[in-house]
């Protein structure tokens, strides 16, 4: 279906431009090898079919010889909570990922296999991380799988489902909280990192380059002393 848009601009006549509509799908994860063979993975986001898409990238990684991983949660909101404990299962050996329980006290645990990523790991948050990005930041943790490194975390603690209405509009409704592996309940408290490293602001507002990106380069050096 065509749209045609308005553009506006100040000091110029206006005109129109034609567009067709298209369902666009986000990409979720990216990855590339740093220097050293360390291998880098960017999570965006816990949508559906992310952990295929996140398996499919540590394939290639492994593949190109890696010997240590960065995964990068940065303002990663959240999402699937089966997202998140499908590729935890990926990452840590046989352990309790996360738990959660509800307003009557019940628990249920989701676990790990014995299968892992054995290589020396590193896992880049900040105050943007939330959720499902927090259930594995504390999953490593607390297993010691890997560093945490960057700033504290949103502290989302809540599991909740979203209720679709007849009329296309929703709530969100709170079932459960959920707990790190060693019982810690984050909410409104978020995850403090292993190494606390606040990441520089440019002054104009632009982008950080790879160089600039001190947690980044922070986790590579982590990385390599531990090879």
């Amino acid at each position: 279906e065509e749209v045609v848009l308005l553009i506006r601009r100040e000091g110029k006549d206006d005109f129109k431009v034609p567009l067709i509509r298209e369902l666009i799908k986000i990409k979720a994860v990216k990855s590339e090898m740093k220097d050293n063979k360390v291998g880098y993975i960017r999570i965006a986001s816990f949508d559906d079919n992310v952990a295929q898409e996140f398996k499919e990238h540590l394939k290639i990684l492994t593949d190109q010889g890696m010997t240590s991983l960065i995964i990068d949660l940065r303002n990663n909101p959240g999402g699937s909570l089966a997202e998140c404990v499908e590729i935890a299962d990926m990452l840590l050996g046989k352990q309790t990922i996360v738990y959660t329980m509800d307003n009557t006290g019940k628990k249920e645990y989701e676990y790990s296999d014995e299968r892992k990523v054995n290589v020396p790991m590193a896992v880049l948050v900040n105050e943007g991380s939330a959720s499902a990005s927090e259930i594995l930041t504390g999953a490593v943790q607390d297993s010691q799988s890997g560093t945490i490194i960057g700033s504290t975390t949103f502290g989302k603690g809540l599991v909740q489902w979203v209720r679709k209405m007849i009329d296309d509009t929703g709530f969100k409704l709170t079932i459960a909280q959920y707990f790190t592996p060693n019982g810690t309940y984050i909410h409104g408290k978020g995850i403090t990192p292993d190494v606390v490293i606040e990441l520089p602001v440019n002054e104009d507002g632009s982008a950080l380059t790879p160089e600039q990106d001190t947690q980044l380069l922070k986790a590579v050096e982590i990385l390599t002393q531990k090879e």
